[in-house]
């Protein structure tokens, strides 16, 4: 088995930023507009949450990948054809 070095804050913050996420599109079915201290997720956790999470999963996958690349034990062809196979089935 491959060992994968895993980044505990950078999960963490992913976990944060995908809570604020979910605050976010749950708060307006729900009207929790009176709660003062939901304001701040409200008006950044959405947005900001968004672009951050996708940023700091996209710097994870670039940094596990890294290795493969310089040792050309990956391609960027393997890597679509992977991402392919496992994203697309998922539209059928």
């Amino acid at each position: 088995m491959e060992y994968k070095k895993r980044f505990a804050g950078l999960d963490g913050l992913r976990a944060i930023f995908c809570i604020g996420i979910v605050i976010y599109h749950v708060n307006e079915p729900l009207r929790w507009g009176g709660v003062k201290w939901l304001d701040p997720v409200y008006k950044y956790g959405g947005y900001f949450g968004n672009s951050m999470f996708f940023m700091l999963s996209g710097l994870l996958t670039a940094y596990h990948y890294k290795n493969k690349i310089i040792q050309q034990e990956s391609t960027f062809r393997t890597f679509m054809e992977k991402r392919i196979r496992k994203i697309y089935p998922l539209y059928f």
